[in-house]
């Protein structure tokens, strides 16, 4: 059951635009929560460079006059510190008379400002320049105060270059790899945006930055948030159209298939359904349709040829077989006459007259016996080559006597010539009549029946033929034998008397 469930048509439509609309809204979800971030780190972008107009204008005041000093004093600092969100700043630049390098950089973690640029051997220099004025202050040469003032601007500037090689092996970003002037990238594994701005002096220069943007995160949560709430939301309305999509599908495709299930005689062709759609589902119940009234055709026409006689049309020796159930259940008669019918001398008329012309004389004969069969339970069958069966409706022994007489000589009107017949010069036939009551039949076979009935057709033959001999064997005991044998004298015009078996 569960197989089946997962393997019908209605679940694999469900599935599969579950599977797409879940593909395409989760797309369009990603896609929005994509937009909304960048959308929210270009204001944030926007935001710092805007503040950052201020604090380009001063350094680029600073870098133009070669003017270190303004870049490290204590006021710079706060004003680096005050700056929101910057954990880091590098100035890089020169000044614009003498193009002299400036390099200042800053650290919000450990709350320093430093210089980050010195001359090819700076630090060698100024130790060399410490020992010489140490020197010179041990003999006591020179103007003592002065020589302490350069000690001591000598002493900072190495402790300054000392500090700066510290700070910058412990904090450093690569701007040259990730950026270019005038350019922001964001780190958002690191939650950093990274910010490259030029300065306005003449001989040119930039201000990187380094901002912590991490309360992007509590946004991008809330953009989560809402992103997943529209995909409940989508998903919400999708499922019950989904469904009902589904079904309206499946639905048509349902009764199709139960309609096709049934046996094809049980189909009735102008009840098949979804007859009247104008897309796929309405083209294969059309083609159903059809194929339904082909197979119907088809079937008719093998039901006709298992039942009945090519050449004759009657019914065959098959359907002969099972005449004595159809009788026990439908005939409603009295009696039932059974008459065996013989073509006399066929063979010689075959001989004389060729094949084609004696298939013509059955199916002239063929359509006597048809032609006399009046009610719908009376059968003509063809039983063998020149052989027939008739079965009668009667009511007594003189409708059997009268309807097989009529039989015998409506077949000796046709006049069909037979020059070869010792009998008659045209065909004529011989036959054999037995009478049955219902529960006759009931208490015999119909091999039985056969052999008694092409008993009495054989005596017919014996007694000269073109003539009717009818068995009172089976007469009920209610019937007048002797009436029945008078009657059965009376009725032979060759003068021959009856014999019965």
């Amino acid at each position: 059951m569960k197989i089946a469930i997962f393997h019908s048509i209605r679940t694999k439509i469900f599935a599969s635009h579950l599977l797409l609309i879940l593909v395409i809204i989760a797309s369009l979800t990603y896609q929005h929560h994509k937009n909304e971030i960048n959308n929210t780190v270009s204001m944030t972008t926007a935001f710092h460079q805007e503040a950052a107009i201020p604090l380009i204008s001063d350094i680029s005041t600073a870098i133009s006059g070669g003017n270190y000093s303004n870049l490290l004093l204590p006021k710079f600092k706060t004003q680096l510190m005050n700056t929101p969100d910057l954990l880091y700043l590098k100035i890089v630049g020169r000044s614009d008379n003498r193009s002299i390098p400036i390099e200042v950089q800053f650290d919000r973690e450990v709350c320093q400002v430093w210089r980050s640029h010195f001359p090819l051997n700076f630090q060698q220099n100024t130790k060399d320049r410490i020992e010489r004025i140490q020197a010179r202050l041990a003999t006591n040469e020179g103007d003592i105060v002065k020589l302490n003032y350069l000690l001591n601007r000598a002493k900072e500037a190495l402790n300054t270059f000392e500090l700066s090689n510290q700070l910058e092996a412990k904090y450093h970003f690569d701007f040259d790899n990730n950026n270019e002037f005038n350019t922001s990238y964001f780190d958002r594994e690191k939650n950093i945006l990274f910010l490259s701005l030029p300065t306005t002096n003449s001989a040119g220069g930039r201000v990187d930055m380094v901002y912590d943007i991490s309360s992007i995160k509590k946004v991008e949560h809330v953009i989560l948030f809402d992103a997943l709430s529209e995909l409940f939301v989508a998903l919400a309305i999708a499922l019950p159209a989904l469904g009902l999509l589904s079904f309206h599908i499946s639905a048509p495709l349902k009764s199709l298939s139960k309609c096709m299930k049934r046996d094809i005689k049980d189909i009735d062709t102008t009840k098949i359904p979804e007859q009247n759609r104008h897309d796929e589902i309405g083209e294969l119940s059309t083609e159903f349709t059809h194929l339904i009234k082909k197979m119907a055709i088809h079937t008719k026409e093998l039901e006709y040829l298992t039942r009945n006689d090519p050449l004759t049309g009657l019914l065959n020796r098959r359907s002969f077989n099972s005449l004595l159930a159809e009788i026990q259940v439908k005939n409603r008669s009295k009696y039932v006459a059974i008459m065996y019918v013989d073509i006399d001398h066929f063979k010689k008329y075959n001989d004389t007259y060729g094949h084609n012309l004696g298939d013509i004389a059955l199916q002239k004969v063929a359509q006597v016996l048809s032609d006399n069969t009046v009610d719908e339970n009376e059968k003509a069958f063809r039983v063998g080559g020149e052989e027939f069966v008739v079965t009668l409706n009667i009511s007594n022994l003189e409708q059997a006597i009268t309807r097989s007489e009529k039989i015998r000589k409506m077949v000796h009107e046709l006049e069909i010539e037979h020059k070869t017949s010792p009998t008659e010069k045209v065909i004529t036939i011989s036959a054999g009549v037995c009478i049955y009551t219902k529960q006759d039949l009931l208490n015999t076979t119909i091999e039985d029946v056969v052999d008694y009935v092409d008993h009495v057709q054989y005596q017919a033959k014996h007694n000269g033929r073109n003539q009717i001999i009818i068995c009172d064997k089976y007469i009920s005991n209610q019937t007048n034998h002797s009436n029945f044998a008078q009657l059965e004298n009376n009725y032979h015009d060759d003068g021959l008397p009856p014999t019965h078996p």
